[in-house]
C-alpha cells in the first residue's frame, strides 16, 4: 500500500511517502498563475497512491481573498486530483476525511 504526505505551502509542495521511498520539492507559486491543480493530477497519476494525508500553510497566500477561500481551492484541488482516500490533518494534529473540513 502506498500512502503519500503531503505539504501544500504557499510556493512549494513538499511530499513523501511513508516507506520513505518518494521524497519531492515542487516549486508550485500559488499566487503566479498557480499550476497546484494540473500538478496534483500529474503527481496523482504518477505514483498512484491508496492514500493520501494533506496538511496545508497555502491557504494563507495572498492570492486568496480569506483563509476559507484558500482552504476550499487547496480541497478542490486535492480532491479532484486524487481517486483515493484523502485526510486533512489540522493544525492540532487530527486527521479530517476529505468531506469534512478541516479546523
Amino acid at each position: 500500500m502506498k500512502i503519500i504526505g503531503i505539504d501544500i505551502g504557499g510556493a512549494n509542495t513538499k511530499l513523501a511517502s511513508a516507506d520513505g521511498e518518494i521524497i519531492e520539492l515542487h516549486y508550485i507559486p500559488l499566487w503566479k498563475d498557480t499550476t497546484l491543480p494540473t500538478s496534483l493530477r500529474d503527481i496523482a497519476e504518477e505514483l498512484k497512491p491508496d492514500k493520501v494525508s494533506v496538511v496545508m500553510t497555502g491557504e494563507l497566500a495572498d492570492c486568496f481573498e480569506d483563509k476559507d477561500k484558500g482552504i476550499d481551492f487547496i480541497m478542490r484541488s486535492v480532491n479532484d486530483a486524487f481517486d483515493c482516500e484523502v485526510k486533512y490533518i489540522d493544525n492540532s494534529g487530527r486527521f479530517h476525511e476529505d468531506s469534512g473540513r478541516p479546523a
